[in-house]
């Protein structure tokens, strides 16, 4: 006999022709029978339910593009017995033996669809599994099919007939009744609401996933669960009670402003599952009957937990009351393209499940249901409510490809949190409550940002080289293409110079342009400015002269240190150039012989370890470069005492970047300052990547940092080229995960290191070791790693409030590796530095990168993208607070954050995230409003 199916089940025939041999859609119940067993009432009783259900004798095929139910004659049902009681560890042979039954796939086309095993344990312990593809079943069924099984076998053995009724109708005749039913206008009326209701649905529920999502799902699955306080729970109760709304409306709203915290999205759509039986007739039919509802909900942080508690009510009741149309057919009606990687319309499912409670059969047999969890899902999430005498239990079932589990459980924690707030002001504004649990605030604020550690914070960095080179005056410093240099020699060169300055006018607040290629020169002339009292301005010899007299300028330089053969690329008007290839400087610097060079006295007593040692100037991709001042204590944070990086006598330390780049700060002082040698690679040598490679070796390079995009090129073309290192640095932009993958699959470097940070706050913030840690994965996260030592850092919303775990926020950075502002911009500074409000310092501050980031669940920052400060809006460029501050004064905006977003290269696009009060303006008023007030 063939009948068209229902359309659920045309949708896991098809779901099945795309994943073949899957057990993702089996569903099973397990069963401890304890007391007597007789097997022959048993096999009676699964007959005779089989006999009376035709959707337990179905099987399916396709003809023509259409998918038929083909109903089987009755047969006797094949029982299997295990016999585990004389097997040792029976316990673990009975778990291996339940999840190989339950797991083993169906064959749709040949059936059977029912599957039972019973095993042995005991002369009077029995287990009875039962495994049907949902196909067929759905929950109800299942407790159908429990409920029928215990009175016949009751009636059996009691030697009774048949207590149950003969069944009205059969699943098929549903079927054929859903089909005809729902077409014309029945149709048209249930689409027209759920068209209005998923209208602009965001596409994905941007979980907080620890892992990127594969392209194609393996649905393995886990779960956690917690016991919620039973005052909590007998208080929640009574405030749903109170508000006349359900447990499930009430759990639902909770678990929507979860959401909203965990996601930062105001538009949220979960599914459920509901019976879909609303004819009595079909109550007792064993069959797929259960419908997915697609619950939307705007959840904007001005309305109370009460007014929310309202909306979801509304939600619910309009979605039930437009239950009749099956989820497939909407998806095949409102969805042209599917996308197979995770479910439509959403990606989370809510349910209550009921408590599994004991039922005596038949004289001393009790029928037990068993816990088995599943180990996979269809779903990203499934969280699940259970209302027990004893009080509530959450739970969440989840893909283990996606999330970790402590991901789960401080998400329940943060429900829980929620409903302690919310049981004792039902009113309190979702904007008051807590975005991240306690837990998780500690772990934020104390543990991951424990990173303080003993160093001389109070000591200028030449003074630290100065001390070096007291301690061994001949062990060498600097090594390049020129030859050698010695501690001792470089102090003595650079005091020299250093009086010369003093002379020239140089002094505490006074800046010296440093117009020079990589050499030994340019060292000089760094340690001599800082020991002059002054602050250095590293100028890139290869810099457009636009820019090099732009930075004078800015600057206000008092002194131009550089080379005669450099003079045709500066500015005609600039500040006086000493120049150091002509020895007459020497001379003029008044100390008679050279080697009598005196100290330098009274700098030490105008300035500490707060003062300027640096100005780096930003590249002004975002509109005019801005000077940085990097203090003295900033750079001795970064290289003094470390914890990512190893540096010590030992250490030669490549020097490849351009002066002008803040790496430079790491290469050279991070040498300098610890006994380590700096080894000065030419530029025509880093242009050739064999020759580099060559002079990495040759040169016994021990640790080099360089771009991410260099790094990259030269880990597909020369894959081992840092195998001689003991640590390799990269950073400055996203690592493509497959350049780690070579460099990892090396023997060396020993270290794998990706360094992150703004010029604002000295070269690093935080380090990811891909050698150490997880690898690939972690490049693939953009993992960026934890915060270096002094270092603290802050995944922060626009309400300066701490974001939960894995939620999408700003990242400040606060410690000592803060620069002191920006150079003569002070409105600017008090833009991007700001007090520290997590922190007890007397003048703690923190700086705003720019930048998106995730903090995991281990506590690792995963970077997301910048978040550009300005844009340029009708021909001149603004700063995107201003247009945050202007769109909050729109009279249905209540919050507004800004950034820019590269979805392409070179394709950037205005994103604004409103909190609004009430419905939200539309795209073009938006845009009206700025062009008025801008």
């Amino acid at each position: 006999m063939y009948d068209l199916t229902s359309f659920a089940q045309q949708r896991l025939w098809f779901l099945e022709q795309w994943q073949p041999g899957s057990s993702l859609y089996n569903t099973w119940r397990v069963f401890d029978l304890r007391g007597p067993l007789e097997v022959s009432a048993l096999r009676r009783a699964l007959d005779a339910i089989v006999e009376r259900h035709e959707s337990l004798r179905t099987r399916f095929a396709e003809h023509e593009g259409e998918v038929y139910q083909i109903l089987s004659e009755a047969a006797p049902t094949a029982l299997p017995c295990v016999d585990l009681r004389r097997i040792q560890l029976a316990e673990a042979e009975l778990d291996r033996q339940i999840r190989h039954e339950v797991e083993r796939a169906f064959d749709l086309q040949s059936g059977p669809l029912l599957r039972p095993l019973l095993i042995a344990l005991g002369e009077h312990h029995h287990v009875l599994t039962l495994t049907l593809h949902h196909i067929i079943t759905d929950g109800w069924s299942m407790d159908v099919l429990r409920r029928e099984l215990a009175q016949l076998y009751e009636a059996y053995v009691l030697g009774q007939p048949s207590p149950l009724s003969e069944l009205p109708i059969q699943y098929a005749d549903f079927a054929v009744w859903q089909r005809e039913w729902l077409q014309g206008e029945a149709l048209e009326e249930q689409l027209a609401y759920w068209r209005e209701q998923l209208a602009d649905l965001p596409p994905l529920l941007e979980l907080p996933t620890d892992r990127p999502r594969a392209g194609h799902p393996s649905h393995t699955a886990s779960s956690v669960e917690m016991d919620l306080p039973e005052p909590l729970a007998r208080a929640f109760k009574a405030l749903c009670q109170g508000e006349r709304v359900t447990l499930f409306i009430g759990l639902l709203t909770v678990l929507l402003t979860t959401l909203r915290n965990a996601t930062g999205q105001s538009d949220l759509a979960v599914g459920t599952a509901i019976g879909a039986r609303q004819r009595p007739e079909l109550e007792g039919l064993i069959g797929l009957f259960v419908n997915t509802l697609v619950l939307r909900v705007p959840v904007t942080r001005e309305l109370s937990f009460r007014e929310l508690l309202a909306r979801v009510r509304s939600v619910v009741l309009e979605a039930h009351a437009h239950q009749d149309l099956p989820f497939e057919k909407l998806v095949q009606e409102l969805l042209s393209d599917r996308e197979l990687t995770h479910t439509p319309f959403f990606q989370l499912l809510f349910t209550m499940v009921e408590a599994a409670e004991r039922e005596h059969v038949a004289g001393d047999l009790t029928l037990q249901p068993r816990r088995l969890a599943g180990r996979s899902t269809k779903f990203d999430v499934m969280v699940w409510a259970q209302d027990a005498a004893a009080g509530l239990r959450l739970g969440i079932v989840y893909r283990t490809e996606l999330f970790h589990p402590t991901t789960l459980q401080r998400f329940l924690a943060s429900m829980q949190q929620v409903m302690e707030r919310v049981v004792t002001d039902a009113g309190m504004r979702l904007d008051r409550l807590p975005a991240a649990s306690a837990a998780t605030r500690h772990l934020q604020l104390a543990e991951w940002n424990d990173t303080t550690t003993a160093f001389p914070r109070d000591e200028e960095v030449h003074r630290l080289f100065e001390q070096q080179s007291q301690r061994t005056p001949e062990a060498l410093a600097i090594e390049s293409a020129e030859g050698w240099v010695s501690y001792g020699e470089l102090d003595r060169r650079a005091t020299l110079l250093a009086h010369r300055l003093r002379r020239l006018g140089v002094g505490p607040t006074a800046c010296v342009g440093v117009f020079l290629r990589r050499s030994v020169d340019q060292i000089v002339a760094f340690v001599a400015v800082l020991k002059a009292g002054g602050a250095y301005v590293p100028l890139d010899a290869s810099l457009p002269e636009e820019r090099v007299e732009f930075v004078l300028n800015d600057a206000a330089a008092v002194v131009v240190v550089s080379s005669r053969d450099l003079e045709a690329s500066l500015p005609a008007d600039r500040a006086q150039t000493l120049w150091l290839d002509e020895a007459t400087w020497i001379d003029e610097a008044g100390l008679g012989r050279p080697g009598e060079a005196a100290p330098l006295a009274g700098i030490e007593t105008l300035r500490d370890s707060a003062s300027p040692a640096y100005l780096m100037y930003t590249s002004g991709s975002t509109g005019r470069p801005k000077g940085v001042m990097v203090p003295h204590r900033a750079i001795v944070r970064l290289v003094h005492t470390t914890n990512f990086v190893e540096l010590d006598a030992s250490t030669r330390m490549a020097q490849v970047s351009n002066s002008s780049f803040d790496a430079a700060t790491l290469e050279i002082w991070g040498a300098l300052v610890r006994g380590g040698r700096l080894v000065i690679i030419d530029t025509e040598v880093l242009l050739s990547q064999p020759q580099f490679v060559r002079a990495l070796r040759t040169r016994r390079i021990s640790t080099m940092f360089l771009t991410t995009t260099l790094f990259s090129q030269l880990a597909k073309e020369i894959p081992d080229a840092f195998v001689t290192l003991r640590q390799m640095l990269f950073g400055g932009e996203a690592v493509d995960p497959a350049s780690v993958v070579r460099v990892l699959g090396q023997d060396g470097p020993e270290r794998l290191l990706n360094g992150y940070g703004p010029t604002e706050n000295t070269t690093f913030t935080c380090v990811a070791d891909y050698r150490q840690s997880g690898g690939a994965e972690d490049a693939e996260l953009g993992s960026i790693g934890r915060p270096i030592a002094n270092t603290r850092v802050y995944v922060l919303d626009p309400r300066f409030e701490l974001v939960p775990l894995g939620a999408e926020g700003d990242l400040w950075t606060a410690g000592d590796g803060l620069a002191l502002g920006y150079w003569q911009r002070p409105k600017l500074s008090a833009q991007r530095f700001c007090p520290d409000p997590f922190s007890r310092e007397p003048g703690a501050r923190l700086y705003a990168t720019g930048d998106l980031v995730r903090q995991a669940a281990d506590g690792k920052i995963l970077f997301l993208g910048r978040r550009d400060h300005q844009v340029k809006l009708r021909g001149f460029r603004i700063e995107l607070g201003e247009i945050e501050t202007v769109l909050s004064h729109h009279p249905r905006v209540a919050t507004a954050a800004v950034l820019l977003r590269e979805d392409q290269p070179g394709q950037r696009r205005l994103v604004a995230y409103l909190e609004c009060r009430g419905e939200a303006p539309d795209t073009d008023e938006l845009r009206r409003f700025l062009q008025a007030k801008l």
